[in-house]
């Protein structure tokens, strides 16, 4: 299944919501990559956390808590390269992570 997975963002998503939701059900984990969860996690938090949203409405997105969600941000921002990109419509730079 792990292939089928990282060929399909949709189908990864899915994977990793019901991982997430239902990640100490022995038939879950048989199923989904673990790896590819958290991977998939993490980049999609970045995804969020780089277009602006706030701790809350990602942690809504993702379903996760604001405390797991705000450990992964402090995550992301040690191990991702930080780049200053122009904010045109507020006239400013906002930080983003890669």
């Amino acid at each position: 299944m792990a292939k089928t997975v990282d060929k399909d963002d949709e189908l990864r998503e899915y994977a990793t919501y019901l991982y997430l939701k239902y990640r100490d059900t022995p038939e879950i984990n048989k199923r989904v990559d673990i790896d590819t969860a958290k991977k998939v996690i993490f980049n999609k938090i970045k995804e969020y956390f780089n277009s602006g949203k706030s701790l809350t409405e990602i942690s809504l997105k993702i379903d996760l808590s604001e405390k797991i969600v705000s450990g992964i941000i402090m995550q992301i921002k040690k191990e991702c390269t930080e780049r200053k990109v122009p904010d045109y419509k507020n006239g400013t730079y906002r930080t983003i992570y890669l």
